[in-house]
Order: structure tokens, then sequence, then C-alpha cells
């Protein structure tokens, strides 16, 4: 269950070191940020169909 959270707090906190550090574009964070966003609804909308009932990971 804590698995998938501290997996996106990873991959942020790692694409907020880059923005802030690197030369890393705004568009090139906002990507990442979509790339999670899709994932967890994807996930969401995965676990919804089997349960039937939409909960958050």
């Amino acid at each position: 269950m804590l698995d998938p959270i501290a997996d996106k707090c990873f991959v942020f906190s790692v694409a907020m070191v880059m923005f802030v550090e690197t030369d890393i574009t705004w568009w090139q964070f906002l990507l990442f940020g979509a790339r999670e966003i899709a994932v967890f609804c994807g996930a969401s909308f995965i676990a919804w169909g089997k349960t039937g009932v939409l909960f958050l990971m």
C-alpha cells in the first residue's frame, strides 16, 4: 500500500531536484508530473473495474 505512494514521492523529489539544480525546463518538469498523473489514473481505473469501488492507491 505504501510502495506506490513512496514511488510517487521519490519521482516528484527527483524531478524537483533536477528542475532546481540542473537545466531541466519547465515543460520537461510538467511531463514528469503528467506521467505520474496518468499512471495514477490508470491504476485507479483498473482497480475500480475489478472491485467496483474506486479507491486511491
